[in-house]
Parts: C-alpha cells; structure tokens; sequence
C-alpha cells in the first residue's frame, strides 16, 4: 500500500469525505468492471458500485488502516452482485433479460465462445446425468416451462411427485454445476433453475 492511499485511509477512519472521494477515485473503475463481470449490466453494476462506497463509508470505523482496502472492496462487491443475481433469480421476467445481458455482454473471441460452449456441455451433462424420471420432469418444467399442474396431468402422477421430482432434479444440477462449471455460468443456472 502507498502512503497515499494509508492517509487516506487513516482520514477516512476519522470520517473524512475526501478520503473517501480519493478512494472512490481509485478504485470505481476495478469495482465497477469487476462487478460487471458478474451482473453484465452496466446500470446495475454502477449502483452497486457507488453502494460499495456507502458500505465502506458505513465501515470506515472497522477498516484496517495498515492494509490496502482493495480485499475489501472487492469482497463486498462480490457479496452485492452474489445477492444481486439471487434477487433476480426469483423473477421469471429477470431471469430473462439477465440471460440475454449476459450472452450478449460475452465477446465474439474464440476462446470466449469455446468457454461458453463448454458451459453449456456442462449444463447438458448435468441434465442428461439425472434419473429418467427426474431429468423428464425437469425438462418438461424448465425446457417447455410447463406448470407442475400441468406436469403432473402430462405424465400421470401426482403434483406432490413432481414437486419430489423437481427438487430432487434441481439439487442434482446444482451440485454438478458447482463442482464442474465457473461460478458465473454456475450462478446464471443454478439461480434459474
């Protein structure tokens, strides 16, 4: 850490704003691109960002003074875009419009679209590794988006199966994602799922 950044880091401590002007200086245009990498959507990502600021404003009695604040910043952003993308995650018409951000936020270079495609394998074999019976319901709800009414009506079982059946389906990709896909893919379809 420069001893720049430690005055004002020791001034912000004591509640000065232009300390915290200095820093949000700095460090917006990283916080903002980093959060860009998770909620692809460039107004999203400034409100996070000036939030971030608040919270270390809200913070500035906790901050470590003998420590770049960096880790710091970083880690709230991440813990705001992480809630950001549950938030949305609970709205269908969210969930859309975030997973159309998304793909076209990614770039046109190879090795972006070899990444995307192997996620997408990804995602596959997590769904081709459920039961059969699973992996039906499943696809029936989040591939033909069918109600569990209707699922249940489909296949000739109860609603109660089904819902058994989704959340049985539902953990299993999770799981597979987590353990085999990036956390930002992970995040996109284990939220929507």
């Amino acid at each position: 850490m420069n001893p720049q950044e430690k005055y004002h880091l020791i001034h912000l401590s004591k509640g000065n704003k232009e300390s915290l002007a200095f820093l949000h200086r700095k460090y917006r245009a990283k916080i903002f691109h980093y959060c860009l990498q998770f909620v692809r959507n460039r107004e999203v990502a400034q409100e996070i960002t000036l939030d971030v600021f608040l919270k270390l404003w809200e913070k500035r009695s906790i901050i470590k003074t003998d420590r770049s604040v960096d880790h710091f910043l970083f880690k709230i952003t991440k813990d705001f875009s992480i809630s950001y993308l549950r938030k949305i995650s609970k709205h269908a018409h969210l969930r859309k419009q975030y997973v159309e951000n998304y793909f076209q936020s990614l770039g046109n270079s190879v090795e972006e679209q070899l990444l995307m495609k192997e996620d997408l394998q990804i995602a596959k074999q997590a769904i081709d590794s459920l039961p059969p019976r699973c992996r039906q319901v499943f696809q029936l709800r989040y591939s033909e988006d069918l109600s569990l009414m209707q699922i249940a009506e489909e296949l000739n079982i109860s609603i109660n199966t089904v819902k058994k059946q989704l959340r049985k389906g539902t953990n299993l990709v999770k799981s597979y994602l987590k353990a085999n896909a990036d956390l930002v893919f992970f995040l996109i379809l284990g939220n929507l799922i």
